[in-house]
């Protein structure tokens, strides 16, 4: 699966190339094969045999369709280059048991300028999960195989962004199938995933460390119940540290905090918590966490920050969010909430949310689009919220896509 940049093949001498050769159709049907082949290979290499414009649609939309089916997992952004991560099904085919799963992997500038992408022409079942920036300008892609011939593995592949080379590639074979919840670095700069292993009865975490050259795994938890989310805290001391959020299929029972020096110890939810769901975790410092919340058939989201003396304060919104769509994100001493919902006019919108510290809203904008655009993932770059997710649209499949928002940072002071 190698990278093929497109600054590093002139589209003049190409496209002359290609013309040429096309000329030789008239020649014979083996010059027509020959030609044909070659303009094939030369165009996979431009990625199409057209100059590399940006597509940024008139609602301010940069999308990818490497397939029929496309799901985009990720998203992450180093200086001014957007990075995407996700898999896609090159076709419909229902006559399939098992769909020829592709992984898919892009970078991209602000303005939609497609720098390169990586798709594999055969299936590799390999669906990318998550996207780890480096010190070193590089990223590492985390992702999980399922594939009925190889069974299932976990992918780390190290990718320098300036070049595009692949640096280190890590494959670990795995007895189940795996959800990687988060990744991080530790103190040493070795890969650091959380991982769920689930079963019909229990839901085990699983905290992985790998290196180069060993893979070390910390003593999984099994509980009972559904595993809902689960973060890093990103302030890795003497042990590393991490959240977990247990309930059931529609809300969240139990929220515990995790190290790997002692036994975990359950953080109480407050009362008026009720049937609310965890969709997503913030650990904003030492005092307090922030939880994204959605409650099915009623409004919302909410956002809960808990305090120092285990109490905690919300806010909810007066939308209908889609059950289980709520993504958070920090920016200075504010918190950004993205979902999807719906109202008595619209069937399907997205909105972006700006809480303050004391969790008032002071700013808000929709995500305009006609089809369902479904949010899985945020990144910040200065004063831009880059927003992430698959676009559904009936009868057509669905595509990958990334908006850029400039935020108004006037209102954010810097973190504290």
């Amino acid at each position: 699966m190698p990278f093929v940049s497109s600054k590093t093949i002139e589209y003049e001498m190409i496209m002359e190339i290609c013309t040429f050769k096309a000329n030789e159709l008239f020649l014979s049907v083996y010059s027509m094969k020959k030609a044909s082949l070659f303009c094939f290979l030369a165009c996979i290499l431009l990625h199409s045999c057209q100059t590399n414009e940006a597509k940024i649609t008139a609602d301010g939309f940069r999308e990818f369709k490497p397939g029929y089916f496309c799901q985009l997992e990720a998203v992450a952004v180093v200086g001014d280059t957007i990075i995407i991560a996700g898999s896609y099904i090159p076709e419909e085919d229902p006559n399939l048991t098992i769909q020829p799963v592709h992984s898919y992997l892009a970078a991209f500038g602000m303005d939609g300028e497609l720098y390169w992408e990586q798709k594999p022409e055969v299936a590799d079942y390999i669906s990318w999960q998550q996207l780890l920036p480096l010190a070193n300008g590089g990223i590492n892609v985390i992702g999980i195989e399922e594939s009925p011939i190889n069974g299932y593995a976990t992918h780390i592949q190290q990718v320098n962004l300036k070049t595009t080379r692949l640096q280190h590639f890590k494959r670990v074979p795995e007895k189940d199938l795996p959800v990687i919840n988060d990744a991080a670095l530790n103190s040493t700069n070795e890969t650091v995933l959380l991982k769920t292993i689930r079963n019909d009865t229990m839901q085990c975490s699983d905290v992985q460390v790998i290196g180069i050259e060993f893979v070390r795994d910390i003593l999984p938890d099994c509980r009972k119940g559904q595993l809902q989310q689960a973060k890093f805290t990103r302030e890795f001391t003497a042990s590393l540290e991490y959240l977990i959020a247990y309930g059931n299929e529609t809300w969240t029972t139990e929220l515990y905090f995790y190290t790997t020096t002692q036994l975990p110890w359950q953080i109480p939810l407050p009362k008026e918590f009720s049937q609310n769901l965890v969709n997503n975790i913030e650990y904003q410092n030492s005092k307090h966490i922030l939880l994204g919340t959605t409650t099915k058939n009623a409004q919302g989201p909410c956002l809960w920050k808990s305090g120092t003396d285990s109490t905690w304060q919300h806010t909810c919104l007066e939308y209908w969010p889609l059950h289980g769509t709520a993504q958070l994100l920090q920016y200075n001493d504010c918190t950004l909430m993205a979902f999807s919902a719906a109202d008595t006019v619209k069937a399907s919108a997205s909105y972006l949310v700006m809480f303050d510290k004391d969790l008032k809203v002071i700013w808000e904008q929709e995500i305009s689009r006609t089809e369902v655009f479904v949010i899985k993932d945020l990144a910040v770059q200065h004063d831009n919220i880059i927003v992430a997710g698959t676009i559904e649209t009936e009868g057509k499949g669905s595509s990958m896509a990334v908006k850029v928002i400039t935020l108004p940072s006037s209102k954010c002071n810097t973190l504290y």
